[in-house]
């Protein structure tokens, strides 16, 4: 019997293929945007926009921190490592986000454990660039370029589902 954990492992494993993989990002978003309705409803269930924005926003916020990374130097060595751990930080907040809203019965279990995946996708992929960030330096430029990749791919994962919630979740109370 296979439990709700070993579901979040598989999900979390799943999704950190998706993210380091554009052609398993191309099909995971293809997935997504094909749902019709029904489909839709099984992922997302009774969300809210609302709800469903204020967890976005934050995840969005620190996806979007990447244009910071796009622009250092590969002296900067510090302030990667720096704004990495803030980043970790900063997705820890997301996951409590999401936790949250779920608890609240504002995001549906099915998305809240999608969402929780991702961030803790993109948090593994990070803590791993620290990691070899810290072994071996002179991988900066590649490590810096992987995790900007990532944090692209989770944005743009981030936006289908975005866009299931907008065709289909509840505003207002009403569906839309």
């Amino acid at each position: 019997m296979i439990t709700n954990l070993q579901c979040l492992v598989n999900e979390v494993d799943r999704l950190l293929l998706v993210i380091t993989n554009s052609q398993c990002l191309v099909n995971e978003v293809d997935k997504l945007l094909l749902m019709n309705e029904e489909e839709a409803k099984g992922l997302i269930g009774d969300t809210t926009v609302t709800a469903y924005r204020r967890v976005h926003e934050v995840i969005a916020s620190v996806l979007d921190r990447v244009v910071m990374l796009k622009a250092l130097r590969s002296d900067d060595k510090v302030t990667f490592q720096k704004i990495l751990q803030e980043l970790l930080i900063e997705l820890s907040r997301a996951l409590v986000l999401v936790k949250y809203q779920q608890a609240r019965k504002q995001l549906f279990h099915c998305l809240a454990m999608k969402l929780a995946s991702l961030v803790r996708a993109t948090s593994r992929i990070l803590r791993k660039s620290l990691d070899e960030l810290n072994k071996n330096a002179q991988n900066y430029d590649d490590i810096v370029e992987n995790v900007v990749n990532t944090l692209i791919r989770a944005r743009t994962l981030l936006d289908a589902l975005t866009t299931l919630v907008y065709m289909y979740g509840k505003k207002h109370g009403k569906r839309e």
